[in-house]
């Protein structure tokens, strides 16, 4: 394995140079079903703990990680994007608040519990069902009828002016 604090930081620039192209490349490409989009590409999240597992070479996880943070980036935009568009305007700050306590739970426990379960598992157990977990959880998102349903009104893109300043 490719290993040592500079594989670590080059992985985490991949993760994101892969999120600043997600987010340009959110300027222009508004798919019609976004969040369903969105949710499909998180799944690319998956290759990370399985290419640690299978070839934990530093290039490939900069590789697996630049795209991994542009799909990350992509179902960013769509989930704010939906969260605006379906939220009435006086509730939008509670739903924010529940889901960023969410995401601001789940990441430290998730991060807690991988070191027991490589202690109890090992080491590409984990990594195994870690991909397993994510791409379960993304088959899940992509299978319910009501996220497969719902089109954002801001489906087209936005017409971009020639005037490089708004005026």
């Amino acid at each position: 394995m490719d290993g040592g604090e500079g594989s670590q930081g080059r992985r985490a620039a991949g993760r994101f140079l892969g999120a600043v192209a997600g987010g340009v490349l959110s300027l222009r490409w508004r798919p019609r079903r976004a969040i369903l989009v969105g949710c499909a590409l998180m799944g690319l999240t998956a290759t990370t703990p399985l290419l640690l597992a299978l070839a934990p070479h530093t290039w490939l996880l900069v590789v697996a990680n630049f795209v991994a943070g542009a799909g990350v980036e992509q179902a960013g935009v769509a989930w704010y994007s939906t969260l605006n568009e379906q939220i009435p305007e006086d509730r939008l700050a509670r739903v924010y608040a529940y889901d960023d306590l969410g995401s601001y739970l789940a990441l430290p426990l998730a991060q807690f519990a991988a070191g027991p379960a490589v202690l109890l598992l090992g080491l590409h157990a984990t990594l195994y069902a870690a991909a397993a977990l994510v791409l379960l959880a993304t088959l899940t998102m992509v299978a319910t009828p009501s996220i497969r349903a719902l089109a954002p009104k801001t489906a087209q893109p936005l017409p971009v002016s020639e005037d490089p300043v708004p005026g």
